[in-house]
């Protein structure tokens, strides 16, 4: 069904990611799409218990059957001229155009800056949005990879250059993969980073700390970044971080053949080419997959990353769970014996063939919380569990059912080691499964939404209500889930253990 609102609907800019070499950007121009059109197949358990096949048709053809958008090629244009809908199109931004040898009609060869890229990236958005002619006065950035870097240093330093701000011009930003904190190396001590960004050979220094400073920054006041500099931090004074999604990728062995070196050098917790803690902008919303950089079994070209992205463009009620007023028992400080806790996220909805967030031991990113990073937690008033897109919810008389799955383990550790005698593997301390119902009341209800929750090791169906305390505008609802006895056990998570749903109207 498509969006019935078409205030909701902006136009869809993709921004692709980083071609190494001369034959990576060749293949590149050769597709109009920029690879926004690859789908990809996989495999499910059919009702023999063999594998049968899978298809997911591609971001782009999903767009067009799920919601309506076209894209907006034109032969040698890219135009929404003649479109009904001006608001539903996608565009790509074919910034490697200038590297290719392929056209003859301009000169080709040679790469664009970052800072050259988001300026023409400006001047893309500025064309769309003049071609809408006042349909749309913002435009949707997806970004892949480098893509995100682009956009990124257009929000920080273009349009303040400008004296405009991207709040104007960008009404959500979603990115697959980018290394928002650089490409950092498990492997070489220092040494591969060090002469990445010293040969900077086809602009790979672009992921290095100092080149990243350069062109997110306004303006770059020294060569050397301060010790105080993150690339990771976002003003929100830039673009508002409630409007941005960050996929994570989790897969690193699934990366691509060619790219085993990659996988070897950065380590097994990324996607093969990004680390999992450096794609990420502090603040933003986050949405962890088990998926690789890129090729067949890439996070753009997933069922998976499909899903986060749609529900965060199109959904009309966001879900946050924080859980609080927990504790856990660590031991006693000790340079000898010490323990941490490993805890697991899983997120379902009702008629998805997927998970849209996991946080797994399995997948070496569960959320670890040590002594200290316990205190930290306590003190920012909860540990931020996940954010949940909803779509078509806040029809009234609506409803959507998801399950979130919540593990927790414990790990000795000995002077820095795991202690492995006496331990189960992935036998967790508590775990279970909360699966919550949320309707959408009608207009003249004194509630805004209803809600129901349950959990599955009592009760497989959502039937005990949740009282929800309402706003005063009534577009926002918040309650309290406590967790089951067993959970809230003094050797657990505490007496007081409850996870705080807030529930709000999302465009």
């Amino acid at each position: 069904m498509l969006p019935t609102n078409s205030a909701s609907t902006y136009p869809i800019v993709y921004v692709r990611g980083y071609a190494g070499s001369q034959s990576e950007v060749e293949a590149t121009v050769d597709d109009p799409f920029y690879g926004f059109n690859l789908g990809s197949t996989h495999y499910r358990i059919n009702q023999d218990g063999a594998a049968s096949f899978f298809a997911f048709e591609s971001p782009l053809l999903r767009l067009a059957t799920d919601h309506g958008y076209f894209d907006a090629f034109s032969g040698i244009d890219q135009t929404s001229v003649g479109l009904a809908d001006r608001t539903r199109t996608v565009w790509i931004f074919r910034f490697y155009d200038a590297t290719s040898h392929t056209f003859e009609d301009r000169h080709g060869g040679r790469r664009l800056t970052i800072e050259e890229a988001a300026v023409s990236l400006g001047d893309f958005i500025d064309l769309i949005l003049s071609k809408s002619e006042s349909a749309s006065t913002k435009v949707n950035l997806v970004a892949h990879s480098m893509g995100g870097l682009v956009c990124r240093c257009l929000m920080q330093q273009i349009y303040p250059r400008s004296g405009r701000t991207a709040n104007n011009y960008i009404h959500k930003f979603v990115t697959f993969g980018t290394p928002h904190g650089g490409i950092a190396f498990a492997k070489g001590n220092g040494m591969l980073e060090w002469s990445r960004d010293l040969l900077g050979i086809n602009d790979s220094d672009n992921f290095g700390r100092a080149r990243m400073f350069q062109f997110l920054t306004d303006p770059p006041a020294q060569a050397v970044p301060p010790d105080d500099f993150d690339p990771q931090v976002m003003s929100p004074e830039v673009l508002d971080l409630r409007r941005v999604l960050c996929i994570v990728g989790t897969n690193a062995r699934d990366y691509e053949v060619a790219q085993g070196a990659s996988r070897w050098a950065v380590g097994p917790q990324s996607d093969g080419l990004v680390q999992i803690d450096r794609a990420w902008i502090t603040g933003a919303h986050l949405a962890y997959i088990h998926r690789s950089h890129s090729g067949r079994f890439g996070i753009v070209n997933s069922e998976e990353g499909y899903q986060n992205l749609r529900r965060f463009l199109f959904g009309d009620v966001m879900i946050e769970a924080v859980l609080k007023d927990f504790t856990l028992p660590f031991y006693d400080v000790s340079y000898e014996l010490q323990n941490a806790f490993h805890i697991e996220i899983e997120i379902a909805v009702r008629s998805l063939p997927m998970l849209l967030h996991q946080q797994t031991l399995g997948h070496l990113c569960p959320v670890t919380l040590n002594r200290e990073r316990f205190r930290r937690t306590d003190a920012a008033g909860g540990l931020r569990l996940f954010t949940n897109f909803l779509l078509d919810c806040k029809k009234p008389g609506e409803t959507e059912i998801f399950s979130f799955h919540l593990a927790l383990h414990q790990q000795d550790y000995q002077r820095g080691r795991p202690v492995i005698k006496g331990h189960v593997e992935r036998l967790p301390l508590w775990s279970d499964y909360l699966i919550v119902e949320i309707k959408r009341e009608p207009a003249d209800s004194n509630l805004t939404y209803t809600a129901r929750y349950n959990w599955a090791s009592e009760d497989r169906n959502p039937t005990i209500d949740l009282s929800l305390l309402i706003s005063e505008d009534k577009k926002h609802a918040v309650g309290d889930i406590p967790l089951p006895s067993k959970a809230r056990s003094t050797s657990i998570f505490g007496a007081k253990a409850r996870i705080h749903v807030d529930t709000q109207d999302w465009e």
